[in-house]
Parts: structure tokens; sequence; C-alpha cells
């Protein structure tokens, strides 16, 4: 029970107690009061009928007496009036009849009147002749008390209403100071660090509201502190410090974990080269090179800004390097060309300015020589006189090169056959407990099993991504390895569908249906997402916590943007990087970044968790700086199974 109801009930007790106790002492009163009467009454009558029997004993006055008797009992209101002579012989008796009053039996009996009996003696020359005694009737007692009775009790239930009323608004005005810390303290640990204005008139309330304000500036202040610490870390081990972009270790990295990961992606690799920009340098001074290079790199996210993932890095000195997910040869050429054009105004500064070199390929996995492709591509464009693009022509696909039209017709057949397969990793926590799986999607073609990597990004182009992700939470949920998994199931959703109304809407929908599976699912998307459409995630995770579900961001650490969404976005889970993971027991600057990133999930409440552990010396760093858990070949490979034991 609340405190305000606790003390309402408290005053409202005391009140009745107190009216109460006021109603019985004045129904005891009026009890005390109305037997007195009737029993004076009764006393006075008795003694005004010794004074005028007080004749002589003879035949007429006997019948004078009776008459006498007999009127005055008509007319009282008595019970019984009995006259006896000195020896006891009754001469006059009359009894009133029992009357039924109309009033409960209970109250009669609570309130039990004893009817008073008057006794007078009739003497006449100090002979007593006789006795007269009368018994008052308690009707009329018993009404008026009644009635008191009823209007006490009416009167106790008004009084009583009104100053509960009064007690319920009086204590609402003094409590709501207490409402109001109750609401900081839950913006506290949602990680809105706001103060309460203006503060209670009450002192010991305002006392504890500046106290707690004071507690709310201090903690926001040490939050933003982490932050900034943090993307200070970041900045200076993994970003550029001329133009901000990934540096040339960080990318390199980057580029190493996604060739290794599980997850098959299909991309293209761009080198981007200012020709002597070293003689610039020279001539116009190292500030005038910085702020050269700085506008170059501008230009060049805006040209990519449309590509989700896209990993852009400043390699040395004018060399730039763009790796973009998920894009096809035609869209590769079309930023080529984009790009010569924006940074055409170089030619008055440079001669022959800009070069590009570019590898295109289906599969990472087949493609573990990215970079040096991508230069050799660049030296057959620096061939040429003028600025331009070169492309490297590679005959050594593993991937079947499907043309836009089979890609089509193949994944509407699968959509239609749910022709859809699962893999399942374990998700460890540092206790080696398995505490969650995550789902890997492959789909079965005529050419053989295609990773989502490979075929999700095809879907988007071809707005099929949300039908997939219907199909492929609705597949997840009616296999038998998710029916009978007793630990939460972990589900990427590709970038488009988290971004549609009308899927989160369907997810609602379908979560609101599925309730057991909804408490079961952890939904998965990218750290890009967040930073570049908060208000979409901040609605999903809204969606997902209405039902028991949680959400996770992958990929964590890679984007260049604030830390800050931590504070607000309510996340269940974070899963960093694997470019961060790799040999992290010999890297100190990660140490260094991802005990930060510790610090900063586990003060907002997060489970932080590493991707791509790989070694058990990784692991063993991984633990001892206060990571929750991980996952990857270490720990556990995809399998068509769950593995839920404990290893």
């Amino acid at each position: 029970m609340s405190l305000h109801r606790q003390l309402c009930a408290g005053l409202i007790i005391v009140i009745a107690i107190l009216l109460a106790t006021s109603a019985a002492i004045s129904l005891h009163n009026a009890r005390q009061h109305l037997l007195t009467h009737v029993s004076e009454h009764a006393q006075e009558t008795t003694a005004l009928l010794a004074y005028v029997l007080a004749t002589p004993a003879d035949a007429s006055s006997r019948v004078a007496a009776a008459a006498l008797l007999n009127a005055a009992f008509e007319q009282g209101t008595y019970d019984a009036l009995i006259y006896r002579d000195s020896q006891g012989n009754t001469l006059f008796e009359r009894h009133k009849p029992v009357r039924v009053l109309p009033i409960p039996a209970w109250f009669i009996h609570f309130f039990s009147l004893t009817a008073p009996i008057a006794h007078a003696s009739v003497t006449h020359d100090n002979i007593t002749q006789g006795e007269i005694q009368i018994t008052a009737n308690l009707d009329t007692p018993y009404l008026e008390l009644w009635r008191a009775f009823k209007k006490q009790g009416l009167l106790f239930f008004f009084a009583s209403l009104v100053l509960g009323i009064l007690c319920h608004v009086m204590l609402a005005l003094l409590l709501r100071p207490l409402l109001r810390i109750r609401e900081q303290a839950a913006a506290i640990c949602e990680r809105r660090f706001i103060e309460q204005q203006p503060l209670p008139k009450i002192k010991e309330l305002r006392q504890v509201v500046e106290a707690i304000n004071s507690m709310s500036r201090r903690l926001k202040t040490i939050f933003h502190e982490q932050l900034a610490h943090t993307e200070s870390l970041r900045a200076q081990s993994f970003l550029d410090s001329v133009t901000g972009l990934a540096n040339r270790r960080s990318f390199n990295a980057r580029m190493q974990a996604l060739v290794e990961t599980e997850i098959d992606s299909s991309g293209c690799l761009i080198i981007l080269q200012i020709n002597d920009f070293a003689r610039y340098n020279l001539q116009h001074g190292h500030a005038s090179g910085d702020e050269c290079l700085r506008a170059i790199a501008a230009q060049i996210q805006t040209t990519v800004k449309h590509i989700p993932n896209a990993l852009l890095s400043r390699r040395a000195g004018a060399d730039f390097a763009c790796y973009l997910p998920n894009i096809n040869t035609e869209a590769a050429k079309d930023i080529a060309d984009r790009l010569i054009a924006c940074t055409a105004h170089l030619s008055v500064l440079f001669q022959n300015p800009v070069h590009i070199g570019m590898v295109c390929c289906d599969s990472l996995h087949a493609e573990r020589q990215l970079l040096s492709k991508a230069d050799m591509a660049l030296r057959q464009a620096q061939s040429q006189s003028h600025s331009g693009w070169n492309l490297y022509q590679n005959s050594e696909n593993t991937q079947v090169v499907h043309e836009a039209q089979q890609w089509y017709a193949t994944l509407n057949r699968v959509l239609q056959d749910r022709n859809i397969f699962f893999h399942f990793q374990p998700m460890f926590l540092s206790n080696r407990d398995v505490f969650a799986v995550e789902v890997f999607c492959r789909i079965n073609v005529r050419e053989g099993m295609i990773h989502a990597g490979v075929f999700m990004p095809i879907a988007e182009r071809f707005d099929m991504a949300e039908a997939f992700d219907h199909a492929i939470i609705d597949a997840i949920r009616n296999s038998s390895e998710a029916a009978n998994c007793n630990v939460p199931v972990c589900i990427n959703l590709s970038p488009r569908s988290v971004i549609t109304r009308s899927f989160v809407d369907w997810l609602d929908n379908y979560l609101r249906e599925h309730p057991v599976f909804a408490k079961q699912m952890i939904m998965e998307t990218s750290e890009y997402l967040v930073c570049s459409g908060h208000e979409y995630v901040h609605h999903l995770c809204d969606v997902l916590h209405r039902h028991g579900a949680k959400l996770s961001l992958d990929h964590f650490g890679i984007h260049s943007g604030a830390f800050g969404y931590l504070n607000s976005l309510p996340l269940d889970f974070i899963k960093i990087d694997r470019s961060f993971i790799r040999n992290i027991h010999i890297e100190q600057d990660n140490q260094f970044y991802v005990r930060s990133l510790v610090q900063i999930a586990h003060s907002c409440d997060i489970t932080i968790l590493a991707e791509g552990v790989e070694s058990a010396e990784e692991w063993e760093c991984l633990r001892q700086l206060g990571i929750n858990g991980g996952q990857g070949y270490l720990l556990g490979r995809p399998e068509s199974h769950i593995q839920q034991a404990k290893m």
C-alpha cells in the first residue's frame, strides 16, 4: 500500500474513532436523560396518586380510587399500575399490552433499557392504607433513542466522508513532492538526469529534493565525462586526427573482421588518391593541406551517406579508402563517377588530381586480397593522363552472379516455398553458461546455400526485405529447435524493416498474438540505424519491451557518432564489433576502449557482449575487462541444432 493510502487510512480511522466515541457519548447521555425523565415522571405520578388516595378506606372511597387509578393509567404512558392495601392484597392492577416497535431487534438488544419502577405509600393520619407501584413504559425512550442513533449515524457518515475527502486532498498536496521524487528516481534509472523544480515548501521534503537534485547533477556529469573520455579514446586510437574518418589501423581491422565473419557479405572497396599532395603541403603549409583533406573527406561522406554501414578511412597522406557493403558493380561505378565529379574543383590545385581504384566481390570469404586488388586498380587508373577510375576485373568469384530478373525470381520462389534454413550460434555468459542463441539464415537455391549477407541486400533493392523478415520470424517461431529452446533466440532485422512503420506495426500485432514467443525473442539491429535514425530504433524498442522482448545492437563501436543515445535509448544488449576483439590481449588501445565501453554500458544497466571471440587469450582478457559474455568460434560455431549445455 502506498504512503498516501496508508496516511489516508490512518487519518480516517482516527477520525472515525473520534466521531464514533463522540456519537457513543452522545447516545449514552441521551439514554440516561430519557431514563431519568421517565423515572421522574413515574415517580411524580405515583406520589400524586398516593396523595389523592389518602382518604378513609370505605366502600365509596375504593370505587373512587379505582376510577382514579384507571383514568391515570389510561392517560399515562405506563407498562403497569398496581395498588395494594396494607396487607399486600391487590386492590387494582392494570398492564399495558406489549407493542411491537418499528425498531430493529439488535438495537433494542444493544441499547437494552430497564424500566424504572416507582413506589409510593398511601397514608392517612399516619396510618398506611396501601402502596402504589407504577412501572414506566419504555416505548418513547426507545423511539427517541433510535431517532438519535440514526441522526448520529448520518452525521457520522457525512462527517467521515467530508473529512476523508479533505484528508485525501490535503495529503495529496503535501505528498506531491514525494511522487515527483519517485518519478525523478525512475528517470535517473533510465539515464534521464532531470531536476525537480520548484522545491517543496515543507522543510524536510525540500532537503530530500535538494539532495536528489544534487545527485542527479553529479550522475549526469559523471556519465557525460565517461562518454567524453570514451569518445576521446576512440578518436585518439581509431580515428584520423585531421578528417575524423577511421584511420588505417581501424579500417584494416574492420575489413579483416568482415572477411572472417560468419555472416557472408558482398560489397565494393574503393581507394581514392589525390596526386602530388606532398608538393601542395610544401607550397601552402600543413594547415592549408589539412583543411583541403577535411573538405575532401566531407565530400566523400556526402557521396556515400545513403549506403548503410559504409566504412570510410584516411589511409595516409591524401589516400582514402571506402568499403561499401551490399552494393553491386553498377552502383559502385555510379559512386565512382560522383566522386570524380565532386572533386573536379581540385584541378585548379593539382594536376590530374584524383584517381580511384575499385574492386567488387560477391563474397568477402573469397576475397582476402581486396586491398591489393584495389591498389592494382588504382595503379591502372593512375596510368591515365586524366582523373578517373578503374575497376578490377575479377574472374574468380566463388558465388554465382545472378542477373536482376534471376535474383527476383529466385527470391520470390524462396518466399513462396518458405525455403529458409537456420543455423544457431550460442551466446555465452562469462561463466560459460549459454544465455541465448543467434540465428543465421540461409536460403536454398539451385546453386546451393546462400547466406543472408548475400541475399538480404538484394532483397532490400527489390523491396522484399520486409517480406523476408516476416517469413524468417514466423519460420523461427514454428521451428522445432526454437520451440524446444529454453534460452532467448536472437534474430537479426534488416535496416529497411526497422525504419518501416508497417513492419513494426506487424511485429507489434505478431508479438501480441504470440506472447510466449515474444518473451523468448531478442531482436538485433545495427548501430548504424541508431546513429542515423534514432527515432525508429526507439519506437522498435518500445514495441519490443511492451511484449517482453529485448533489443540488441550489433557491430557496436565502429561508427564515429557519439554514444549519447545510450543515455536515452533503453537497450538490453550491445555487442562490441569483432574488429576491437581481434588480438585484444596484446592491443592495449583496444583494452582501454573496451573497458570504457563496459563501464558506460554497466552504468546504463546494459548487458555488453563481445563478437568474434576466436582464442582463449582473447576470452580471458575480455572476462578481466568486465565483459558480460560473448560469442565466437572459440565458444561455439553455428550449428543446425541449438547448443544449450554449459561448456
